[in-house]
């Protein structure tokens, strides 16, 4: 289950938005463990620049995600970085940050080009991202 709550608002071409989401897991013994993934998020936005923080606020490990991005007709960038601060003195090791390059050809049909740029890992090979939506209704 996926349940969201927040509110988006714009003040002088500044937009903001705050919001909170879990995702919940039914388990094979039938109980469901609410919070088992939560993020509280936050983003602000102006003249094609955004930036959000995601912090983990289930349990106790307190990593947080970090987006900026900029997005200019139908070419955009984000660079993102995860930030893993449990208990574990190597979580740092595990940090990553990634750019992703977006072309949206038109309103349904998108290209995206990923790229880890601090670690190695997957042989340093960019991933392919290709998005096709279908309107449901008008």
């Amino acid at each position: 289950y996926d349940l969201y709550a927040g509110y988006g608002a714009e003040f002088g071409g500044v937009s903001v938005d705050l919001c909170v989401w879990t995702y919940t897991y039914p388990q094979d013994s039938g109980n469901n463990d609410p919070g088992e993934l939560s993020d509280a998020v936050l983003s602000v936005g102006f003249a094609g620049l955004s930036a959000a923080v995601y912090d983990n606020i289930a349990g106790s490990s307190g990593d947080a995600y970090y987006t900026l991005s900029y997005g200019y007709e139908a070419f955009s960038i984000l660079v993102g970085k995860n930030d893993l601060r449990g208990n574990n003195d190597d979580d740092s090791d595990n940090d990553m940050t990634h750019v992703d390059l977006s072309y949206a050809y038109n309103d349904n049909l998108s290209f995206t080009l990923s790229q880890q740029v601090d670690q190695e890992q997957d042989n340093g090979k960019p991933k392919w991202v290709v998005s096709y939506s279908l309107p449901l209704g008008e």
